[in-house]
């Protein structure tokens, strides 16, 4: 435990990084952003080494719901803003926060341990070193690509998304996407359009999910136009879109083994038409690679010259020691997926999947650092340990998919509500502390 009065280091310019910077700015903390790109954006730069985006990828959140707090996006984008809207809007943002002034760019670190009298010390790239005297690990978890292992070997061409970029890639290519996510089903139309031929291979059944609802956004339709219960949301919602969509199993898509809510949403209204057309042909999971034939579990084989392997990315932070963040049920151990349960000067930010946008929820985690660093005096010690050691339900009481991704999953409704409860905790908390205080911002 300590008084906290000093700097707090933001490891990451993406849009984790920037909203927590900007809520600890206009709490009037002294915050400095390591950035190891020479431009902020983070996964959303295709600048940016390592980044997963490609030419077609759009927000699966709707413009209006995907805005940091108090700092709308343009009227003008359209209802699902493009990669380059989103990398404009976040650097839009920067700029009206001031956060370029607290960047420093080319700044890569690569290890962050204990510091020998309190808060962390920071290595960087080129081997200097600083103290910090809190830190928020923003990073982001699209990085790693995470491979599948498959029995064989495959004789033609095989990338990971991540080395996706444009669908002129596949021209002249028998294509075969593996995966279930949003980016498997771009992807996939992707190679719908360009490729001789394109297949979406996919482990199990998922819920496709129309991008408009009656000419509505559809997670504003589903979070505005139905104020129910998740329960009762979950079945009315899965009730509209197998009426909107209707059953894909006559095109060889799987029957879903789970309810709509219970996995991350599929939002895609394009590969529903590339199925009906027959430019995308549905197969279920890989049993084994021969040559330029692929073996699928059900029996069936089909020859490829490429495969895509769009199946996902390991969330890593790989400057820091496990022992400094231990994990639980496959990922780091936070309480609110947010706070380490033991240093009071520890955070990591953005590492979640939720079921509506990002960035509001990024805001919100802004606001709780600087509550929580409020709160951290040796006088509030017993109550903050006993509250970070609490688990709060988080998922809205759907019980998920069991699959790693799932392991770091929030419920936007949910976290809501828990974020709230907490924050207010840690005011009474920070006004019962014999150290200065200062405000801790508006409500969530």
């Amino acid at each position: 435990m300590f008084n906290f009065d000093g700097s707090v280091a933001v490891v990451g310019a993406g849009p984790a990084g920037l909203a927590v910077a900007a809520e600890l700015l206009d709490q009037g903390f002294n915050v400095v952003i390591y950035e190891r790109h020479s431009e902020v954006g983070g996964v959303w730069d295709t600048e940016n080494p390592g980044s997963p985006m490609y030419q077609s990828a759009h927000l699966i959140s709707s413009r209006d719901r995907s805005a940091f707090r108090g700092f709308a996006m343009p009227a003008d984008f359209p209802d699902y803003p493009t990669r380059n809207q989103q990398l404009t809007y976040l650097r839009d943002f920067a700029r009206a926060k001031n956060l370029y002034a607290h960047i420093r760019f080319g700044a890569e670190v690569t290890c962050v341990d204990r510091a020998a009298d309190a808060g962390w010390a920071l290595t960087f790239r080129d081997n200097s070193r600083e103290t910090v005297d809190a830190l928020v690990i923003a990073n982001g978890h699209l990085w790693q690509p995470r491979l599948p292992d498959y029995p064989g070997d495959f004789a033609g061409t095989t990338l990971h998304a991540v080395d996706y970029r444009s669908r002129e890639q596949f021209e002249g290519h028998r294509v075969l996407i593996v995966g279930g996510g949003n980016s498997a089903v771009d992807i996939a139309c992707d190679a719908a359009i360009s490729a001789e031929s394109a297949t979406i291979s996919m482990r199990r059944g998922y819920h496709f999910v129309p991008k408009h609802m009656f000419g509505i956004p559809t997670d504003v339709f589903g979070h505005g136009r139905l104020p129910l219960s998740t329960a009762m949301r979950q079945r009315v919602f899965g009730a509209l879109v197998r009426l909107l969509v209707g059953d894909l199993q006559r095109f060889g898509v799987q029957k879903p083994d789970h309810p709509i809510m219970a996995s991350h949403p599929i939002m895609n209204s394009q590969i529903t038409h590339h199925l009906r057309h027959g430019d995308i042909t549905a197969a279920p999971d890989v049993a084994y690679l021969r040559g330029d034939t692929v073996h699928f579990v059900d029996g069936s084989c089909d020859e490829f010259d490429m495969i895509v392997w769009a199946t996902g990315y390991q969330p890593t932070i790989p400057f820091i020691a496990a022992e400094h963040l231990p994990s639980r049920a496959g990922a780091p151990d936070l309480f609110l997926r947010l706070m380490h349960r033991d240093y009071d000067d520890l955070f990591v930010a953005g590492l979640f999947e939720v079921d509506s946008s990002v960035n509001p929820t990024l805001s919100r985690q802004g606001r709780l650092i600087a509550a929580a660093l409020r709160a951290a005096c040796d006088c509030q010690a017993a109550e903050l340990k006993s509250l970070k050691r609490s688990d709060l339900e988080l998922l809205g009481n759907v019980r998920h998919v069991d699959t790693e991704r799932h392991s770091i999953y929030i419920q936007e409704e949910a976290y809501r509500q828990a974020a709230r409860r907490t924050l207010e905790r840690l005011r009474v908390m920070a006004s019962r502390c014999d150290c200065h205080v200062q405000a801790v911002g508006a409500a969530l």
